[in-house]
Parts: structure tokens; sequence; C-alpha cells
């Protein structure tokens, strides 16, 4: 801005205008491009509000930053930061989620709404062991849904899924509570296996918008294995006799799909 005499501004003056009216010509406008907003300053030398300050095109900042609760961070007991995981939820957010990417919590037109405040919104967090390794459990407020980390080392921890089973499509998100989904995890409660009804490792979410609780079934994708087996339909390159076994390799086809 350019420099001023030292005055005032009388709050009831009629011409002045709180600052966010001009929230939605900043965040449209690009690093280094002009931004058209103009200051009336009422000074002791000049009560008229003759001088005008204008905000210059001198780039102060060639990179953007938001900060908030957009991460999780892994401390030991010494109070030393061991990992953080940065931008990665945002990252992932916006691969999965893209038409909703830090949406809010009451509403599901909000695309992008979050991102110049707190982003997903971490807000509830518990870990949990699981066939020897161990899981983080973190729930986004705002967006929704659950990112599990492998945390069993904790200086490089790894995403291992993002859970989310908020429904976008539904428009009036308050008045359509029921079939809106999930809303604002709160509280993360993870079970394990030996204290569990069914045997599995469950968590169970509490959600603060839609007043829901949801459970869910843990699955240990390591104990899951399978060998892929590439199959040639008649040239007979894999193996497979083209005339004799194509009954047999039809209903392989028909499995896989």
């Amino acid at each position: 801005m350019a420099r001023l005499h030292h005055g005032s501004w009388d709050v009831n003056d009629n011409a002045n205008q709180p600052l966010t009216n001009f929230i939605e010509t900043l965040r449209n406008l690009q690093p280094g491009e002009e931004a058209p907003l103009y200051f009336n300053i009422h000074t002791n030398e000049f009560r008229g509000g003759e001088i005008r300050g204008q905000i210059g095109t001198e780039l102060f900042y060639d990179r953007l930053f938001s900060f908030g609760a957009r991460s999780f961070t892994i401390w030991n007991t010494a109070g030393e930061v061991v990992f953080d995981s940065g931008d990665e939820f945002e990252q992932i957010i916006a691969q999965q989620f893209p038409d909703d990417f830090n949406a809010n919590n009451t509403e599901n037109d909000s695309f992008d709404n979050r991102s110049d405040n707190k982003g997903p919104e971490p807000e509830a967090v518990t870990i949990g062991e699981i066939n020897g390794r161990t899981y983080a459990f973190v729930g986004l407020e705002r967006i929704g849904g659950i990112m599990v980390y492998d945390i069993t080392d904790p200086a490089s921890a790894e995403f291992v899924n993002y859970v989310n089973n908020r429904d976008f499509s539904v428009e009036d998100v308050e008045a359509n509570l029921d079939d809106a989904g999930d809303l604002g995890p709160e509280g993360v409660v993870f079970v394990p296996a030996a204290d569990s009804p069914n045997g599995q490792p469950l968590l169970i979410v509490s959600n603060e918008i839609s007043g829901t609780v949801s459970l869910y079934g843990i699955e240990d994708a390591a104990e899951e294995t399978f060998t892929l087996q590439v199959l040639h339909a008649s040239d007979l390159e894999g193996g497979v006799e083209a005339i004799e076994s194509a009954p047999n390799f039809a209903a392989i086809v028909d499995t896989l799909e």
C-alpha cells in the first residue's frame, strides 16, 4: 500500500467498508496481479479523505502459504518431530474427490470452501495394532472421512487408505442428514480383535454434524495374497488350447470380471 500520513478512521463514517467486502476480489487474483482496491484514509491534514492508498503491483510474495490444521504430526518423547504428513491429506483428497476438494461439512456444493481456513481440519486421531503393525486413524472434520497411516516406523509413516462414505450428491445436507452419510468425524475409537464381538479389528467413529456413529471392520491387506496370471485367448503362447479349453477360459474371464 502507498505510504500515507498518520490519520484516523471513524468507525461511523459511511464511506468505510469492512475488509470482508474485498475477500472475493483478492481470492480471484493471481500472484503478482494488481489488485484494484482503494482505501480512503481520513487524516488530520486531509479530513475529507482526499488521500487514497492503492495496493500496488510490487510482488511481496511469490508463494502462497495457508496455515491451519492440515496434517498430523508424530513427536518423540523428547518433544522432537519425527514425522509430519505435510500436504498429503489435501493431495489425496484432490485425487479422490476433485469436485469436492476441501468442502465444508454442512453443505455439499462447497468446493474449495475451506482452503483458506483450515483445509480438511484433522479433528480426531487414534492408533491401533493389527498383526504386529501399528496404524494411525485420523478423522477429517470438514470434508469427512478417515485417513489411515502405517506408523510402525514412526519416522517413515506411510499412507494406507482413505475412507469417506459421505454422499456428495445430496443437495440439501441439513434437510437430508439421513441420506448425506457421515459428516464431521469428531471422535474415533479403535477396538482390537481380541475385544471385538466378531473377532475382527473395528473402528468406531462418531460424527458431529450428521449425528451418526459408524462402525468399520478392518481387514489386514497384508494377509491377502494372490497369484497374477496372464492368459492368452487363442495364440497358444499361454499354454491354453483355444478350442478344447474355451469354456474353461471363458469361465475364468467371467470370474475375474
